[in-house]
């Protein structure tokens, strides 16, 4: 039944990967919760990462923020976002998505940290 695994360091590399590319989420999330609250802040981003993993990530617009960590998770685990095994010689095998989908991320994370701490710098004077 589970006749095939994941080395471990592509185990260790697709779980820091994950990190780096979730890391975005914490900045707009905390912002989203602030403005929207805990229930929309939790319904938007678990939808949104439902729709473009299942819709996006495998596509030509991998790189909506949303979309990445499962598309880079392709090369790294050789997992498909629907939990299935990449077949050999696919085209979402290849590696030169990941730098790219790296640096999207962590160029929205500091953004979005830059541009979220402005509303909580406010709330700290009162």
């Amino acid at each position: 039944m589970f006749g095939s695994s994941i080395p471990f360091l592509s185990s260790a590399a697709g779980s820091m990967l994950l990190f780096l590319t979730f890391l975005w989420q914490i900045p707009f999330s905390m912002f989203l919760s602030l403005r929207l609250g805990l229930f929309l802040t939790v319904g938007i981003n678990m939808a949104a990462n439902m729709l473009c993993t299942m819709f996006v990530s495998t596509e030509s617009s991998w790189w909506i923020p949303y979309a990445i960590p499962a598309r880079l998770m392709c090369p790294v685990i050789k997992v498909l976002p629907n939990g299935l095994s990449v077949p050999p010689n696919d085209p979402l095998l290849t590696t030169n998505v990941i730098l790219p989908g790296i640096l999207i991320t962590l160029t929205i994370f500091v953004a979005m940290s830059l541009l979220t701490a402005l509303p909580y710098m406010k709330l700290e004077a009162k």
